[in-house]
């Protein structure tokens, strides 16, 4: 997408698009047919409601300068973003920092098992 445009495409095969301004996606994760997550550009996430024929978004958080790259969610509540840093963000309802990954490396992706993966260390998301 271009100058804030997303497209969404919906079963009846048609397109229908909605603006943000200021806002370059660089990641999109939608864990049921009617939400999709968007991470992007300073500090950025917006939840986006898919309608029939239309989508509407709302800002979730604002981490800030923060530049993510990807976003993940195993379910609606349950979702990470990476980007520019060793920390990723986490939301099980609320956005919140997590541990910094050691070593201090760029996270730039992110991925798991939709619908809920399970791990020993709970969710089942791994990022890259």
């Amino acid at each position: 997408t271009n100058n804030g445009i997303r497209y969404y495409y919906n079963t009846s095969s048609s397109y229908s698009q909605t603006t943000i301004n200021g806002f370059s996606p660089t990641g999109v994760s939608c864990p049921s047919n009617d939400l999709c997550m968007m991470s992007g550009n300073n500090g950025r996430i917006y939840s986006c409601a898919l309608g029939a024929t239309s989508m509407t978004c709302t800002l979730q958080t604002n981490t800030g300068s923060m530049n993510y790259s990807d976003i993940h969610c195993n379910a609606t509540n349950d979702c990470l973003a990476v980007g520019s840093g060793s920390t990723a963000y986490r939301f099980n309802g609320s956005w919140s920092a997590t541990s910094a990954v050691p070593g201090n490396p760029t996270l730039n992706a992110v991925s798991g098992v939709a619908g809920g993966g399970s791990s020993s260390s709970g969710s089942g998301l791994e990022w890259l």
